[in-house]
């Protein structure tokens, strides 16, 4: 059986519009189902351009078709203020096109950013999550440990935050 050609790499500043369309399906099928996680407004192309001008946006293609996207920095002044730029990457907003769901694509997304990790000397990646058990054992199940035993809160923002150590 024959599958589609898959490529991930970091997005042009003209493709930043297919990060924004994905984020939005995303956004919308969680409403949906009664689940909210972000709301429509805060995906606009402006924002997303200005991540792919400084090579923090990331786009996973099938075939032709872009079908998943994060983001990945070096920093995260707001949810990890007490660590240092540049000792890990950062994955936030990780999404994937509802017809691609239940395809590996956070994982390949996940191996992506760990091998341009170790690639820059870098050697943990982080992120967070809403405390949900399901976004929880998706990314323990990919080999995130949580940080703290209970959500961290900043504002109005509460997150369980997890690591994991590539070396």
């Amino acid at each position: 059986m024959n599958h589609p050609k898959t490529t991930i790499g970091f997005a042009d500043v003209e493709q930043a519009y297919l990060a924004v369309e994905i984020w939005r399906e995303a956004t919308q099928w969680l409403l949906e189902i009664d689940r909210p996680l972000w709301s429509l407004d805060q995906f606009n192309e402006p924002d997303a351009r200005s991540l792919a001008a400084a090579g923090e946006l990331v786009l996973g293609f099938e075939a032709d078709r872009a079908v998943c996207c994060m983001t990945l920095q070096g920093a995260d002044p707001v949810l990890w203020a007490e660590r240092a730029p540049l000792t890990a990457f950062y994955l936030h907003k990780i999404a994937v096109r509802r017809a691609s769901a239940g395809r590996g694509w956070t994982d390949q997304l996940v191996k992506w950013a760990a091998t341009r990790a170790l690639g820059m000397g870098i050697g943990t990646l982080r992120l967070d999550c809403d405390p949900r058990p399901e976004l929880m054992r998706l990314y323990e199940n990919l080999g995130f440990s949580r940080v703290e035993p209970h959500p961290v809160h900043v504002g109005d923002f509460t997150a369980v935050r997890y690591e994991r150590h590539l070396r």
